[in-house]
């Protein structure tokens, strides 16, 4: 299988990941599935779920951006149409799944809100990968919860509703519990 990682080829194995999957379904992990590009979902289609390998539902999609080797998304308004084309053709290709977005960059705030407009299942914030607070200012991140509150708040304001209690996110998401509870 081959993705575009900055500029050049980037492989890896359509074995491994076969194989990968499988070990994590024997052992009730459930795989969540990176999306670097808008080719990457049809890898894993093609040789994953048209062959029946990947047997868990709901399947957790998420679209990478504006970090690693993903899609840029440091230009406005590249990085939101980016997220549009992504989460449409994610949807249109594999219907049974959930859509993550992982942004990154200075652009994750206007990528987190129009993801969430656009009807995003699951987000993924913090320091790690966006280390400016706004796009358009140079002040920084000063502590991981100060943006998932921020997300959480932009949620409310656009009426989504926030999961917070475990059991639940774990039922919407397909993820077995296997340790047990203290």
């Amino acid at each position: 299988m081959v993705t575009v990682a900055r500029g050049q080829p980037s492989y890896f194995s359509v074995r491994g990941a076969v194989e990968g999957v499988k070990w994590l379904e024997a052992h009730d992990v459930k795989p969540v599935y990176q999306l670097f590009d808008t080719n990457t979902h049809l890898g894993f289609k093609r040789h994953i779920f048209d062959k029946s390998i990947d047997k868990v539902r709901p399947r957790i999609m998420n679209i990478q951006l504006g970090k690693h080797d993903a899609h840029v998304s440091n230009q406005d308004p590249w990085s939101y149409l980016q997220l549009i084309a992504n989460m449409n053709i994610v949807k249109a290709n594999i219907p049974e799944s959930l859509i993550g977005l992982y942004p990154g960059g200075r652009n994750w705030l206007p990528m987190v809100t129009m993801g969430i407009m656009a009807g995003v299942d699951i987000v993924r914030v913090g320091i790690e990968d966006c280390y400016w607070l706004y796009p358009h200012k140079d002040e920084i991140i000063k502590k991981n919860s100060d943006v998932v509150k921020m997300t959480v708040d932009i949620a409310n304001i656009l009426g989504r509703r926030v999961v917070t209690r475990a059991d639940e996110a774990r039922r919407i998401l397909g993820i077995k519990l296997t340790s047990k509870l203290h």
